[in-house]
């Protein structure tokens, strides 16, 4: 098979060409396409946008957050001096669409990844049941730091009260005190 170099493809391929729309009044250049930069900073922004500084993913983010960067990334507008709130309030979405329609290709693979992105983020976060074994990793460290201070008759007794302790006040002690923690720290 004869190779064909791609600088020859490259040269004869159609190019992409912006399109226009009027909002308000105004002509803006819609992108087809966007630098690798772009796409990058595009998902990313969107992806880290929708987790608060405490990881805490918030679903409800994600579309003011597209809204944004769709103007942001894929429009000529200047949108430096303003937040991602008010630039949702500021069209209708009629312009969205339209933006969404003239840049279709590149709004689908943004979106996917976009959604890859959340989900990887997500897949991060420390699990009820990771909580729990990290909890017991700490507990068994501790009784093996100490053992030598520790009688067999001090074992015995850990072990009877631990075989007391209800399914239910582990759940508990699982899934409601990070909750009831975090609404202390939260306020």
């Amino acid at each position: 098979m004869e190779k064909i170099k791609f600088s020859e493809i490259a040269n004869q391929a159609e190019t992409t060409h912006d399109n226009t729309i009027k909002i308000n009044g105004t002509e803006v250049t819609i992108k087809r396409a966007i630098s690798t930069v772009d796409y990058i900073s595009f998902v990313t922004s969107v992806v880290n946008g929708c987790f608060d500084e405490n990881g805490c993913y918030h679903a409800e983010y994600k579309e003011i957050l597209m809204k944004y960067a769709k103007i942001k990334y894929l429009t000529n507008i200047d949108v430096s001096d303003i937040s991602a709130d008010e630039v949702n309030g500021c069209f209708n979405e009629s312009v969205f669409w339209d933006i969404e329609d003239k840049s279709s290709c590149i709004c689908a693979t943004i979106e996917e990844a976009v959604k890859e992105g959340i989900k990887y983020r997500i897949s991060l976060q420390e699990k009820p049941v990771d909580r729990l074994c990290n909890s017991l990793s700490r507990f068994l460290d501790s009784l093996t730091a100490n053992s030598e201070k520790l009688s067999s008759e001090d074992f015995k007794s850990i072990a009877k009260r631990l075989s007391k302790i209800s399914d239910t006040e582990i759940i508990n002690s699982i899934i409601n005190k990070p909750v009831e923690k975090e609404k202390e720290e939260n306020g």
